[in-house]
C-alpha cells in the first residue's frame, strides 16, 4: 500500500508539473500581436507541449520549458530577419512532431525529436532545414521500427510465459512464436508489424485455450478411471497406472477417450476374474503364464501383458459371442 501510495503521488506531482509547464510555454506567447509571427510561434508552442505530455519526469519536462524559451526568443528576434527561413523551421518543426503523434515513444526516439528539433532551428538556411528534417526523419524510423520490433518480442514472449501446456503444445506456439518474430523483423513498416502480431496473439490464445480444454479432459478422464472399480489387486492397480500414463501423454480428446474405454474394458474383465473367486491375476497369468487360471483370467492377464510391450491390439475375450477388447 505504501508503495501504490508513493506511485500515485509520484504520478500526481508529474502530471500538475505537466500542467503548469503547459501554462509557462502558452504564456511566453501571450503579448504577441502579429499575427503572422503569432502563427509561427505557435508552431514551436504547440511541439513543446506535445513533448510536455510524453515527458516522464519533471526534469524533462523544464529542459523542455528552457528550451522553448530560447527558441521563442531566437525565432522572434530572426522573424525580422528572415521570415521565409523562421517559417520552413517552424512548419519542419511541426512535422517532426506529427511523427510523434499517436504513438508511444521510448527515450531514445524521444531525444531523436528534440535534438532535431534544435539542429532545425540552428540551421542557417532553408536547405540546412530541409536536410536536416530529412535526416532526423531517417533516424526516427529506423529507431520507431527497431522499437517496436523489439516491443512485439517481448510482448510474445511474455504471452508464451503464462502457458501451461503438455511439450506437443508449447512447440507449436514457439513455431508461431520464432515465425511471427521473424516476419516482425522483415516488415517493412509499422502496420505490417502490428498485423503480424495480431495474428500471433490470436494463433497462441487458441493453441493456449486447445491445450486448458485437453488439460481438463484428461483430469475428467483419469478421475472416472480411479472411480471406475474398488477392486484393488495388483492387475487392476497396474491398469490404472499405465492408462494414466497413457491419457497424460494424449494429444486430443479423441485419444482420451480411446484410452479410458481401453482401460475400463481390461478392469471389467479383470473384476469378472475376481467375481469367479479366481485368484489374482497378478500372480497367475501376468507374471506366471504357467499357473493354471479361468479363462477369462488369461484372456485379461495376456491383455495387459500385451499392452505392455506391444502397443495397440486385438484380444479375445474367451465369451462365447467373440467380443474384441481393443488394446
Amino acid at each position: 500500500m505504501e508503495g501504490l501510495k508513493d506511485e500515485f503521488e509520484k504520478q500526481t506531482a508529474l502530471e500538475q508539473a505537466k500542467e503548469n509547464a503547459v501554462k509557462r510555454v502558452d504564456n511566453l506567447i501571450a503579448n504577441v500581436t502579429d499575427s503572422e509571427l503569432r502563427a509561427i510561434l505557435t508552431n514551436i508552442t504547440d511541439s513543446a507541449k506535445s513533448s510536455i505530455q510524453r515527458a516522464g519526469s519533471e526534469t524533462e519536462i523544464n529542459n523542455i520549458v528552457q528550451q522553448t524559451v530560447t527558441d521563442i526568443k531566437e525565432a522572434t528576434l530572426e522573424y525580422s530577419k528572415d521570415k521565409t527561413l523562421l517559417t520552413k523551421k517552424t512548419e519542419a518543426v511541426k512535422k517532426l512532431e506529427e511523427l510523434a503523434a499517436g504513438k508511444t515513444l521510448n527515450a531514445s526516439l524521444n531525444l531523436i525529436l528534440s535534438q532535431g528539433k534544435i539542429d532545425i532551428m540552428d540551421a542557417d538556411t532553408t536547405e540546412q532545414v530541409d536536410s536536416i528534417y530529412q535526416t532526423v526523419t531517417s533516424s526516427f524510423n529506423t529507431a520507431y521500427l527497431q522499437m517496436l520490433k523489439e516491443d512485439y518480442s517481448d510482448r510474445l514472449d511474455s504471452l508464451v510465459a503464462g502457458i501451461q501446456a503438455d511439450t506437443d503444445v508449447m512447440a507449436s506456439i514457439s513455431q508461431v512464436v520464432a515465425k511471427a518474430k521473424e516476419n516482425i523483423t522483415n516488415a517493412s513498416n509499422a502496420e505490417v508489424r502490428e498485423n503480424i502480431y495480431r495474428q500471433a496473439e490470436s494463433a497462441i490464445q487458441t493453441l493456449a485455450d486447445s491445450a486448458g480444454s485437453l488439460s481438463q479432459i484428461k483430469a475428467d478422464a483419469i478421475a472416472q478411471l480411479n472411480n471406475y472399480t474398488t477392486l484393488n489387486t495388483d492387475s487392476a492397480n497396474k491398469v490404472k497406472s499405465v492408462y494414466t500414463n497413457r491419457i497424460n501423454s494424449a494429444q486430443n480428446a479423441q485419444e482420451v477417450a480411446s484410452y479410458l474405454s481401453e482401460a475400463e474394458g481390461l478392469l471389467d474383465r479383470l473384476v469378472e476374474a475376481a467375481d469367479a473367486n479366481v485368484q489374482d491375476p497378478s500372480q497367475s497369468a501376468l507374471y506366471n503364464a504357467n499357473t493354471s487360471t479361468t479363462s477369462m483370467e488369461k484372456d485379461a492377464a495376456q491383455a495387459m501383458a500385451k499392452n505392455g510391450t506391444e502397443g495397440t491390439s486385438m484380444v479375445k475375450t474367451g465369451d462365447e459371442n467373440g467380443i474384441n477388447i481393443i488394446i
